[in-house]
């Protein structure tokens, strides 16, 4: 039995569990709109599109899901992969910190999802999938304002998973742990600037 090709929108593609989803998604014959922040990518594959996206620009975020609609008429699946870490313990971490990891593990993966939805809802079938973490189930010393973004995903995740079920929308909702991936060396994870001797 033939399957149809289906349309993509990854963000973060550049790295870790982004790129190893786009390879996957397109060894299998389906096509990619994946993000970066600067629009590039080393994969070569005429299924795959790639466009800039920093995830905390909600008229961008609108942009890049018209656009990933326009290319191929529809988007079968949504995955809020693009994020950032941040240590330090709660005392250290500034207001300016907190916000900056809450635009981007939890209003930016908000403001993709509100985007992709009205063509979702009109295709009445589609798949959301929100990369979350262990932490937001199991939050550890040194990572708590992390930790509160991705347990704020965790909650929009389920509630969004129910409002969506009877218009034949799918939400997952993927809480890895440790894996092996680039972080510290492309900054994703950043530490407070404060440091308090107490915590060390």
């Amino acid at each position: 039995m033939s399957r149809h090709p289906r349309n993509w929108l990854i963000t973060s593609i550049e790295r870790g569990l982004g790129r190893a989803l786009a390879q996957a998604a397109l060894a299998r014959g389906d096509r990619v709109v994946g993000t970066t922040r600067d629009g590039r990518s080393e994969l070569d594959d005429p299924a795959l599109e790639c466009l800039a996206l920093d995830i905390t620009d909600e008229a961008r975020v609108h942009a890049v899901v018209n656009a990933a609609q326009h290319r191929h008429g529809r988007i079968d699946v949504l995955v809020n992969n693009a994020g950032h870490g941040l240590l330090g313990a709660v005392e250290e971490t500034s207001e300016s910190e907190t916000r900056q990891i809450f635009e981007t593990n939890f209003f930016g993966p908000l403001s993709l999802c509100q985007a992709a939805l009205p063509l979702l809802r009109e295709q009445r079938s589609g798949h959301i999938v929100n990369v979350s973490s262990v932490a937001g189930l199991a939050p550890m010393a040194g990572s708590g304002l992390y930790a509160a973004a991705k347990s704020a995903l965790e909650a929009l995740s389920l509630s969004l998973a129910q409002e969506l079920r009877p218009l034949g929308i799918h939400v997952t909702l993927v809480e890895p742990g440790t894996f092996r991936k680039d972080f510290t060396v492309s900054g994703a994870v950043r530490r407070s600037r404060q440091r308090i001797a107490d915590y060390q």
